[in-house]
């Protein structure tokens, strides 16, 4: 629950400032003590004590794990992203091993010299069965009132044994703590975009003033929902027309005459859904089916196409306030082009 609530935490507080290192060095650190405070632990200890040291490590492993993956990708190129998030991934897993290993090793190590220790000076009776309750801790749970003198000294070694194992993780966790104050912050980035070949080897890009505005103002209208972009079209050019007839028409204007069965090919749909919709901007005048059965764009329905791009061309000339349409010409040709291709988009062709 502990690493739960700090991941959430931390991941809503990043995502507000900006500033991810402070949470890695807090984290470490809070490792560390909850560590050393698990190595007092002995076979008197409550479970209140236990748990709330249990609790401040959680703490900390939550402000750790996953602002590495963070830190991690926010470091790496877009193109490595995939590579870096697997890496971390591999090394956290190999690492979990490893350590798990190690850690088992000491355990095993510590408690074996400790046995051996007790057995010799008499702390430990030799009728007791170490092995057994090895292998089946719970025998301690069910053995009788009367076997306690007989448990309590096992208790205490495996007690102390344990103490060193948090010791040696509290050292590891110390030196986790003085490497992450050298954590390299790096500012998140604001777009998930590929950088363009010139950026991603840190060269320069060249562009012309056009080409760079027609990248910001395509990047503009990528943001916008598409039916919001028809309303607004629709209610500037005041066209009698709905939306999904309006994007129904562009797509139209752009595949040319096409069959019934091309349309439902290509937008996975059947021809029961089409034909109602179909039917619908037959109706209006605006699209025809022809003696071969050929779907095309009657000249009503390409004036309505041409006031949605002049009205798409006037919104667009609303985000670039203050230039002159009549001294870029190139620029407005860009734009009548942009005013045409952004009024389709990928999706069914008619669907509400």
């Amino acid at each position: 629950m502990a690493v739960l609530v700090t991941s959430i935490g931390t991941g809503q507080l990043i995502s507000r400032t900006g500033k991810y290192k402070i949470y890695p060095i807090a984290g470490t650190a809070l490792i560390a003590v909850s560590l050393v405070l698990l190595a007092q632990v002995d076979e008197k200890t409550s479970s209140t004590v236990m748990g709330l040291d249990m609790l401040v490590l959680g703490l900390g492993l939550g402000l750790v794990m996953q602002v590495l993956i963070i830190a991690v990708q926010n470091s790496s190129d877009f193109a490595d992203l995939g590579t870096a998030t697997a890496g971390v991934t591999y090394f956290r897993s190999i690492g979990g091993a490893f350590g798990a290993s190690i850690f088992g090793t000491v355990l095993n190590n510590r408690l074996s010299s400790k046995i051996s220790a007790a057995q010799a000076d008499g702390t430990l009776s030799p009728r007791f069965p170490v092995k057994a309750v090895l292998a089946d801790p719970t025998l301690v749970q069910k053995a009788p009132a009367a076997d306690r003198p007989l448990i309590e000294p096992f208790l205490h070694l495996y007690a102390v044994s344990l103490q060193t194992v948090y010791l040696v993780a509290a050292a590891i966790a110390v030196i986790a703590f003085v490497l992450s104050l050298f954590l390299r912050e790096v500012p998140l980035r604001t777009s998930n975009r590929q950088a363009e070949p010139g950026e991603a080897a840190g060269l320069p890009t060249f562009r012309s003033s056009a080409d760079e505005i027609e990248r910001m103002v395509t990047k503009l209208s990528s943001r916008e929902n598409i039916w919001e972009r028809y309303g607004r079209c629709i209610d500037k050019a005041n066209v009698d027309i709905s939306v999904p007839q309006a994007y129904g028409l562009f797509r139209l204007h752009h595949a040319g005459p096409v069959s019934e069965d091309e349309i439902c090919r290509r937008n996975k749909i059947k021809i029961d859904e089409l034909r109602p919709k179909l039917d619908a901007m037959i109706a209006s005048g605006r699209v025809q089916r022809d003696a071969d059965g050929l779907i095309t764009v009657t000249p009503a329905g390409e004036e309505v196409v041409r006031q949605l791009s002049e009205a798409r061309l006037a919104l667009l000339n609303d985000k670039l306030e203050g230039w002159s349409p009549e001294q870029h010409a190139d620029l407005l040709q860009m734009l009548r082009e942009l005013a045409d291709n952004s009024m389709d988009a990928p999706g069914r062709v008619m669907s509400p």
